[in-house]
């Protein structure tokens, strides 16, 4: 199984379809899924919120994909993703949309195994990937085609 969809299925941290009015909702339905399952406090949220008020959301990767995390501290229990899409875009503070959030927290600098990281790179530097990961239904379809778009890349080659 690889790093990132081993993660998800581990804290149970697909979440498809939410609802959020504000990037700050956005934000606060990205951790959810890693409050319930231990991995965080729910005073991450906060962290991340007063991160972006202060530096921007530094944390957006491409059109319509953003991965909010803060700093490593006490509130973060275990290495984990979430990963959520939503069901209408949010602005964040800079102006940019933003559809699906890959909430990370890591108990250290060094501690989100680089697979993880790779996988998501695999997913979103395909185009139409965006529009696909929204069109999932469930997780199980999500975890599919995570695990697809980073074998294709690695069956074919490309970096």
């Amino acid at each position: 199984m690889a790093a990132l969809t081993g993660m998800l299925e581990k804290y149970n941290s697909v979440r498809l379809n939410q609802t959020a009015h504000t990037w700050e909702e956005a934000v606060r339905e990205s951790v959810k899924p890693l409050v319930e399952a231990g991995a965080v406090l729910p005073e991450y949220a906060d962290m991340i919120i007063e991160s972006t008020h202060t530096l921007g959301p530094y944390y957006i990767l491409c059109p319509y994909v953003a991965m909010p995390h803060a700093q490593v501290g006490s509130h973060i229990k275990a290495d984990s993703f979430s990963f959520v899409t939503l069901d209408k875009p949010v602005t964040f503070p800079d102006g940019r949309e933003v559809l699906i959030l890959i909430c990370m927290a890591a108990t250290s600098t060094t501690s989100v195994p680089p697979e993880a990281l790779m996988q998501l790179s695999d997913v979103f530097t395909n185009e139409g990937s965006v529009e696909q990961v929204c069109a999932c239904k469930d997780s199980a379809s999500l975890l599919r085609l995570i695990d697809q778009y980073s074998t294709d890349q690695h069956d074919t080659g490309h970096r």
